[in-house]
């Protein structure tokens, strides 16, 4: 009988484990509620409304200062619109990309290939039980720059950023102090001077390819001006790549 029943008995353990892999990873995608920051708010505001709404917008300010003696800081602002996010199974994390803008303009597609207005982004992030905190980062396709971010669910995020090896202006490296503060895409469209019905998941995608694009082509072509005189730092180089990341370097 023993010999018999092995066989049921193995099967009925292989699908108890199946379903309790099932209801494991259900079980992540349970909100706690329990989860509160300082304020008495959610933990979680930022992270569902992405998962809801498929996207979300920071809109940051900073301040920047070169590691090279004597230069001025630098303050600047912009948006980081974040869409065609991926969430884990295992842990309230994602994955995500990223458009950092910066000028009014940023709908006209002639103004796309006309550094700096938009720049792609990747964005990772990962709740932090043990801190009760989303703790997420915003980088460049080149991982010269990163810009840290710690959501605990309210509308205004602390953040700050840093740089190395950027060989712009004499300068390797650079730090910021950043504030980002979550948007709606009503409340995005007003400082992007555009309608909420251009900044959608599916307009994401439209977006993100061109400038993605774009932006490959740029720096396609600096790395090959770079290879032919590495000793030269022109006023491109300055404003195409400080710019864009001392600027938009906080909402990123």
């Amino acid at each position: 009988m023993m010999v018999k029943m092995f066989p049921m008995s193995s099967s009925c353990a292989l699908l108890f484990a199946a379903l309790c892999t099932v209801a494991a990873q259900n079980n992540t995608l349970l909100i706690p509620k329990d989860k509160t920051n300082v304020n008495g708010g959610d933990v979680f505001t930022n992270y569902v409304n992405l998962r809801d709404k498929r996207q979300a917008f920071l809109k940051g300010v900073a301040i920047s200062d070169f590691e090279t003696p004597g230069g001025d800081p630098v303050p600047g602002e912009g948006i980081v619109w974040i869409s065609d996010a991926v969430f884990s199974d295992f842990n309230f994390g994602y994955a995500a990309r990223g458009i950092t803008m910066f000028a009014k303009n940023w709908i006209n597609k002639d103004a796309i290939d006309t550094p700096p207005l938009q720049e792609p982004r990747s964005v990772s992030a990962v709740y932090v039980e043990q801190l009760n905190i989303f703790d997420a980062q915003l980088h460049f396709e080149d991982a010269v720059i990163f810009f840290q971010i710690w959501d605990d669910g309210q509308n205004k995020s602390q953040a700050m950023g840093w740089a190395s090896d950027l060989r712009v202006n004499g300068s390797k490296a650079f730090s910021a102090a950043v504030m980002y503060h979550w948007l709606t895409a009503e409340e995005a469209a007003i400082d992007l001077n555009t309608t909420a019905d251009m900044l959608t998941p599916e307009k994401f995608d439209e977006m993100y390819a061109r400038v993605w694009n774009s932006y490959r082509k740029r720096t396609d072509v600096k790395e090959n001006a770079s290879a032919a005189a590495p000793s030269i730092v022109g006023v491109w180089d300055w404003y195409g790549l400080v710019l864009v990341t001392l600027f938009p370097v906080l909402l990123w």
